[in-house]
């Protein structure tokens, strides 16, 4: 199964190395995210390091996906595209994570990606992602 084309990243255009980002949606309280342009920033200076920006997220990061696709034409827009188990497979393959505390950054850590979480002002203890490493 973990074979399957629709698995991999070049099912999704990805070839090479990616960068998973998991922004929250701008409905969010901006307390509870980081703010857009520094996605951008982000990406860009992951394009311009060889490596894929990919954003991943659910229908209310649809606006902030589409905004980072149009600042870098390199990064990869799979906002609402990828099932859940394409999504752990993008994970499970992934340089990096980077993003809001949001359900598919748990998801990247479970897969064992590299991560690093934005949280808010909650414990970290009680709400960071766990992945292989505790």
């Amino acid at each position: 199964m973990r074979d399957a084309p629709r698995l991999q990243p070049d099912y999704f255009g990805i070839c090479g190395p990616y960068v998973l980002l998991l922004p929250r949606g701008s409905d969010a309280e901006s307390n509870r995210r980081w703010p857009e342009e520094k996605y951008i920033d982000l990406a860009k200076r992951i394009a311009n390091n060889g490596v894929t920006p990919v954003v991943l997220g659910a229908s209310e990061e649809r606006p902030t996906g589409a905004a980072i696709a149009k600042a870098e034409p390199r990064a990869k827009n799979l906002v609402t595209r990828p099932d859940l188990f394409q999504s752990i497979a993008l994970a499970e393959r992934a340089s990096f994570a980077v993003g809001d505390d949001v359900d598919l950054m748990h998801v990247a850590a479970a897969a064992g990606a590299p991560c690093l979480v934005f949280l808010s002002s909650t414990t970290k203890g009680v709400s960071a992602p766990r992945g292989r490493s505790g």
